[in-house]
């Protein structure tokens, strides 16, 4: 049991976690993300911030016994570390509606984004959606039946 706590050099940390549009749509299938072989955070509530607390790397327990192991990243590489995380994971849900004229993506909070890109950054989140075929709502199956001037009727019962 040691009586301190002591950080390897570069060993804090604060990043985001870039994801693309399929690792986001798994967190929307699932509810949950998995950050590395050994940690999955589930039950993600949707339209919610998520805050997690991990141990990404060894083990520790409440008495104060630890047992490092190997854990590497993007920013390097460590032996005999225990490496905790406190993880934020901002999970949203979003409506839009498409102006196809302008071609962009209109979203309820005032933001635009240009619909044929399929991703953009809104107040500093990454946003995913996926357009439908071009014949996705069948448009090619109707026909014109009458072209020119017509006159509507109403009847009137009193």
């Amino acid at each position: 049991m040691h009586s301190h706590v002591s950080i390897v050099e570069g060993g804090k940390r604060e990043y985001v976690l870039d994801l693309d549009h399929q690792q986001c749509q798994k967190i929307h299938d699932t509810n949950s993300i998995q950050l590395n072989n050994y940690v999955t955070l589930n039950d993600l509530q949707a339209g919610a911030i998520n805050h997690r607390s991990v141990t990404l790397s060894g083990s520790i327990d409440n008495q104060g016994t630890c047992e490092g192991s190997y854990y590497s990243d993007q920013f390097g590489s460590w032996k005999s570390v225990v490496v905790t995380a406190l993880v934020r994971i901002t999970y949203l849900k979003r409506t839009a509606a498409v102006n196809l004229k302008t071609n962009k993506l209109e979203f309820e909070n005032g933001a635009r984004c240009d619909f044929k890109h399929e991703n953009c950054e809104i107040e500093g989140y990454f946003t995913f959606w996926r357009r439908l075929p071009i014949d996705g709502c069948n448009f090619d199956i109707f026909k014109t039946l009458y072209t020119g001037k017509s006159t509507k009727f109403e009847r009137t019962d009193t």
